[in-house]
Order: C-alpha cells, then structure tokens, then sequence
C-alpha cells in the first residue's frame, strides 16, 4: 500500500497511508509482537512515535545507525543485541565523502560517535550506556557451534568466557564427513569446473549406493 501511495495524488496518497495505518494498528491489538527487518519496516509499519512498548534490534553489530532511527523512533523502549566481535555493516561510503558531508553540515564533532562508516547501531548504545556508568550484558551461554567449532573463538575473542551449551551424542554415527580433493579449476569464462571433484563425488555416491546400508536413499 505505501509502495502504491506514492504514485497516487498527495490526497489519495494520503488516505492509503492513514488506512494503513489504522489496518497495523488493529494487527498489533490482536498479535503481540511482529518481526521485521530495519529495511522492510518502512513498508510494513506506519511511522509514528511510541508504536511500540519496546523493540527489540538483535544482530545491532552489523545494523548501521542511520537505518536503526525509524525503529528507535516507533518504541518507548529499546533493547539492543550484538555482538562487536563480529563484522559491522558493509558502508559504501568512501571516508573522504563522509568528512565532507558531515563538514557541510556543521557535525564533523558527532563522526567520533556517529559515523555511518564505522559505527554500528551496538556500538552506539554501548557507548551510551557506559557514559551513564552502565556495562553491556555479555550472554555467555552458547548454543549454536559444536564444541569443536567454537572452541577457537571462544578462546582467541572472548577469553574463554562462552559457557558451551550445544547439546550432541558422540555415540550417534557420523552424518557429516570432510573430503578434501585437491584439484585445479578448468575454464576461464561462465562456470568454472572441477573434474576431480566430480569424479570423487560421483565415486562416493556409487559407494554408498551400492553398500545397500540405506533405504530409499535420496541425493542431492
């Protein structure tokens, strides 16, 4: 609807958007919490103060603060999620052309806490809170990785302060296993091809075919 408003006439326009609103207000009064990307929320929210009791931003170390503002600007609270271990947002913006801009308007003082270059939405509420004398959260329980996995971050970026939680059965037969099959890549142009991966591939599929071990075996 908001895409179609803003091919419309300012006053059709207009009544779109405030159907749309008055429609994502009677969602929010039936469902209590709605998922939405910082890019998609334009399209899906109307954009008025206080929406929401609170939002929550997770993965904030890779959203940049500019895209953050409409959401922070829907909620009465906000809960911030990241991790600064890991890679921020991808800027486009070369250095030079973020001094210049901010220059021109007056704000090359606010670069240090706010640039879009290298600044992420973590970083920013981080800072906040710990210029009020706050400290982030640090949630040490992990889930996710194989013990195996996650072994290296856990002791070469976060001291070895990651309770490991992943639950697994080193019982259970092995379902995953490595192959490493060195080999040059053949063309130069359009989709590159690696015969002898191929062929290995293809030999380990007649293998497992033909040892029967499997019932109804699908490949892929």
């Amino acid at each position: 609807l908001t895409q179609k408003a803003a091919k419309l006439s300012r006053k059709a326009a207009g009544n779109v958007q405030s159907d749309f609103g008055r429609s994502a207000k009677r969602l929010l009064e039936v469902v209590p919490g709605v998922v939405v990307t910082s890019l998609s929320a334009r399209r899906s929210l109307p954009l008025e103060p206080g929406l929401f009791e609170c939002i929550i931003v997770d993965e904030a170390s890779q959203c940049d603060i500019a895209s953050a503002i409409p959401l922070i600007l829907r909620a009465k609270r906000l809960v911030v999620i990241g991790d600064p271990k890991q890679l921020r947002h991808i800027s486009s913006i070369a250095e030079v052309t973020e001094q210049k801009i901010a220059s021109d308007q007056k704000a090359t003082n606010l670069l240090g806490r706010y640039s879009y270059r290298t600044k992420s939405l973590y970083d920013c509420a981080a800072e906040a809170l710990e210029a009020h004398g706050g400290t982030p959260f640090f949630l040490e329980e992990h889930y996710r990785s194989h013990p195996e996995i996650i072994e290296f971050s856990n002791r070469v970026y976060y001291q070895r302060r990651l309770v490991l939680r992943t639950e697994f059965d080193a019982d259970v037969e092995q379902a995953i296993f490595w192959h490493d099959v060195p080999a040059k890549m053949e063309g130069s142009r359009g989709s590159l091809v690696n015969k002898k991966e191929a062929d290995t591939v293809g030999s380990l599929v007649r293998k497992i075919v033909s040892s029967q071990t499997l019932i109804e075996l699908h490949i892929a």
